[in-house]
């Protein structure tokens, strides 16, 4: 989604590098919610007995929590109930192509309101910000990020650059905890292209919006891009003005004329006109010689022919397009321009907040019982409180119970005090095993949970410092391996046969 192959052309160029999540601690997200919203519904297509509802909300939920565990603050927002007027067409091809009908009414989204719905209410539960667009979600996440509200926005539509965006994250990989970043500055630097040229790309080569013109690619129009910049400082006001241009015109007739006038005999050695032998006996004008020419002399030629070509030569990919353009008498699409460089939305909030749960809520809408909901919330909880960014009152460390490592990451693993919001997990039976634990969980003390050393040190640095030296302590009463008051195992089995052959058949067994 978003521009022709925008995407394809910045791979092509490795521009957009592979982001730890572990990297963006810290930082504010603006998130395009449609893209969760359609990847979970289409998580369900093809499996028999498998709701795109129950997959929707899955996907919605484990995403928010991934971004969470790792220090990152979304704000999640909506696509507006009525799209763009401009993206009439669009929505109804896309109808078209899913349902076989393209029965849309106008730019309306009712049919996708009863997901909005339903995501927000669990997103809400969850304690994160959810806002609408007027219209584009793409474009309220672009504006937020351009006002410093947010660092960065995460979403799959390459548009958002269009609309302001600096930063793009997109390809969220839950199960990698990564995205792929883009930076305006990296296309920039790639392309060499910017907001407006980005335009520009869209007006001709297409997006969610249009089109564009009818045998024009993407690579073609960053070639009439580069070639427009050579003599204009705005290719776009430019490429609008196509249409009332009179030098274009003029220079189109000259092209027309070049077209139509045969090339006059050229010298093959100096490209000059007259043709070898003329030159051998009577010499060059344009060369400057009495006898022969010179050959790779770098004059040019002055003959109507080449002044014309030298004339039409810097325009000629400008001219091709132009022509092209022309035959849609609707070009330029200003709705299109519009949607992508006007901008009405307001915002009275000034920073990205995440609040505790509501719990009650947040069970209901996943359908989980209490103590499954905090096996699951409790780490993220955790997380949240190392990284600052969520104020979680009652969260008390009791000891580090010992070292550990989870998925190459050196961790240690912590017993906490359970939570007073916590009311399920003191009504079961068993306590809640968030990491299997190293010996059998204390009573009353249900929280054992693995959390990175740095992270964990940062936040209880004394409580490490005991630990690593009570590790000391231990360490010097060890038993020596070589301690010659240990039998060996080989001295035991030659002194009771009948236990060796017992150890051997229960091995085979």
């Amino acid at each position: 989604m978003g521009v022709t192959k925008l995407w394809q052309l910045l791979e092509e160029g490795e521009e957009g590098n592979l982001v730890s999540l572990s990297d963006c601690s810290g930082q504010s997200w603006a998130v395009d919610l449609s893209a969760w919203i359609v990847h979970g519904r289409t998580g369900a297509e093809g499996k028999a007995h498998v709701s795109t509802t129950f997959t929707m909300m899955r996907t919605v939920f484990y995403r928010a929590l991934c971004l969470l565990k790792h220090g990152i603050k979304p704000i999640i927002v909506m696509d507006g109930q009525t799209a763009p007027e401009v993206k009439s067409q669009t929505l109804n091809d896309r109808c078209e192509r899913t349902h076989g009908h393209s029965k849309v009414t106008g730019h309306s989204r009712a049919g996708f309101q009863p997901s909005n719905d339903m995501c927000r209410r669990l997103l809400e539960a969850l304690g994160l910000t959810v806002i609408t667009s007027p219209g584009e979600a793409e474009k309220t996440c672009a504006l937020l990020n351009s006002k410093g509200i947010v660092d960065a926005c995460l979403s799959d539509d390459s548009d958002t650059f269009l609309y302001g965006a600096k930063t793009v994250y997109r390809n969220l990989d839950v199960k990698d905890e990564s995205v792929r970043g883009h930076t305006v500055s990296g296309i920039q630097a790639l392309l060499k292209l910017g907001q407006r040229d980005l335009v520009v790309m869209a007006l001709l080569s297409g997006c969610d919006y249009g089109s564009g013109v009818k045998g024009v690619g993407p690579k073609k129009v960053m070639d009439l891009i580069h070639s427009i910049n050579k003599y204009s400082d705005d290719v776009l006001k430019r490429v609008c003005d196509w249409r009332d241009n009179i030098e274009l015109d003029t220079l189109q007739q000259q092209k027309e004329q070049l077209t139509s006038t045969s090339k006059p005999t050229h010298c093959r050695q100096c490209q000059h006109p007259g043709n070898v032998k003329q030159h051998a006996k009577d010499g060059c004008v344009v060369c400057g010689s009495s006898e022969d020419c010179i050959v790779d002399n770098n004059v040019p030629c002055t003959c109507e022919f080449h002044k014309l070509q030298q004339t039409i030569t810097p325009y000629t990919t400008e001219l091709d397009l132009r022509e092209k353009a022309m035959r849609d008498q609707s070009f330029p699409n200003r709705q299109l321009l519009n949607e992508f460089l006007e901008s009405k939305e307001m915002f009275e909030f000034r920073n990205v907040a995440v609040e505790l749960p509501r719990w009650e809520t947040l069970a209901k809408e996943m359908l989980l019982p209490g103590k499954d909901l905090m096996h699951k919330m409790i780490p993220v909880l955790l997380f949240m409180h190392l990284h600052g960014t969520l104020c979680l009152p009652g969260a008390v460390p009791l000891r580090i119970l010992r070292e550990s490592k989870q998925n190459h990451v050196l961790c240690y693993q912590v017993l906490w005090e359970q939570f007073g919001f916590d009311k399920w997990t003191a009504q079961s039976s068993d306590s809640i095993e968030m990491t299997p634990p190293a010996k059998k969980q204390e009573s009353g003390n249900p929280y054992i949970v693995n959390l990175p050393r740095d992270l964990f040190a940062k936040k209880y640095p004394t409580l490490v410092e005991h630990f690593t030296k009570s590790c000391g302590k231990k360490g010097k009463g060890k038993r020596s391996v070589e301690d010659p008051s240990q039998q060996k195992l080989t001295q035991f089995f030659k002194a009771n046969p009948a236990k060796k052959r017992l150890f051997q058949e229960e091995n085979q067994a």
